[in-house]
């Protein structure tokens, strides 16, 4: 019975937290961006972190006023992956944004969302 309340208490506090990131997704500004490379190295690629580019965003101190905020992929099929803007990469706006699970290799030269 206790197990079945911890279980349950678990749930109620991840849709709580679903439901305020879609609130909070509703209430925030959303700029569009796309997703140029992987980060990478001469040897080395990190399939979690993406270099993207947000339009209007042509500087490092600009750039850097978007840190910390959410990226979100959306798929053809409707599947989306969110992640969060890391870094600033460069000096001309680029961004590092790590994601919760690795994207296709299609999705590199495709729009993401920044909110």
């Amino acid at each position: 019975m206790a197990r079945a309340r911890k279980i349950m208490a678990r749930a109620r506090k991840i849709m709580i937290r679903r439901i305020r990131k879609v609130i909070m997704m509703e209430k925030s500004i959303i700029m569009k961006g796309r997703i140029i490379n992987y980060r990478r190295g001469r040897k080395t690629e990190y399939p979690h972190q993406y270099i993207v580019e947000v339009k209007n965003v042509k500087s490092r101190r600009e750039a850097a006023k978007l840190l910390g905020r959410s990226v979100r992929w959306k798929s053809s099929s409707g599947k989306e992956i969110f992640g969060s803007i890391s870094r600033v990469h460069g000096n001309n706006g680029a961004l590092i944004a790590k994601m919760r699970r690795g994207l296709p290799g299609q999705a590199i030269g495709t729009d993401v969302d920044v909110f």
